[in-house]
């Protein structure tokens, strides 16, 4: 999630200067299928959310976030954009994907409420009671997933949103908090 945030706005950045381009390809057969998936993977969200599910949940929001991942990849945004004829389709892709992040921090918020937030910030988004209502927005009408951040939208300053843990960090912390392991891992 921190890596197709970070790719994604950067590339956004850097190509459209912050600006959300528009969905200038609308109808994407690839497109289609991507987010037909993900409106799958929603609608499984909500079922286990409804349930009180929450791994599950968590679960189907981090299954929604390799899927985001494997779609900016697979696209290959940046390829697009090294020619004029190919900015309609790289516009399409960066306006799909962004639109795919803010649904993703919906989803992710109740799990990771800083993840979203930081996202939201650098989509340079006012958090309000609205984002409260997504999901049931979303249940009367699913198109609503490529309306969370509209074309012409300015996004603020992007930045990772996950900090790098040093090896030497990550080595203490191991010795400190990981306890005494198997057998087998002492070996």
């Amino acid at each position: 999630m921190g890596n197709f945030s970070n790719r994604a706005l950067t590339f956004l950045s850097n190509t459209f200067g912050g600006v959300i381009p528009a969905n200038a390809v609308p109808g994407r057969e690839c497109d289609n299928v991507f987010l037909s998936a993900l409106r799958d993977i929603i609608n499984k969200y909500m079922g286990q959310m409804d349930q009180v599910k929450q791994k599950d949940g968590l679960r189907s929001a981090m299954e929604y976030s390799q899927l985001c991942n494997g779609y900016f990849q697979d696209q290959e945004p940046w390829k697009h954009a090294k020619s004029p004829e190919g900015m309609a389709t790289c516009s399409s892709i960066v306006f799909t994907a962004i639109n795919a992040l803010y649904m993703l921090c919906v989803l992710l918020e109740p799990f990771m409420p800083s993840f979203s937030a930081k996202v939201y910030e650098q989509l340079a988004i006012k958090r309000t009671l609205a984002h409260e209502t997504i999901i049931g927005q979303f249940k009367v009408d699913s198109s609503i997933q490529l309306k969370l951040v509209p074309s012409g939208h300015k996004i603020g300053k992007v930045g990772p949103i996950f900090k790098e843990i040093p090896s030497s960090d990550a080595d203490k912390w191991k010795a400190q908090f990981g306890g005494k392991g198997t057998k087998a891992e002492d070996q």
